[in-house]
């Protein structure tokens, strides 16, 4: 427990220069089904009885 609140202590005084990064662009979402699958094309107005 000690240990713990020390590394805090020294994470809160320290004085020396901090790395600063830039966070990375977040990547696009992997859709779960590929563009143009039937199941995601959108419904047609189709009347059943005329096929």
């Amino acid at each position: 427990m000690l240990a713990i609140l020390a590394d805090t202590f020294r994470t809160a005084t320290r004085t020396e220069n901090m790395r600063v990064y830039d966070a990375p662009d977040k990547a696009p979402r992997k859709r779960w089904l590929p563009e143009g699958h039937w199941f995601v094309k959108p419904q047609r107005d189709t009347d059943p009885t005329e096929l």
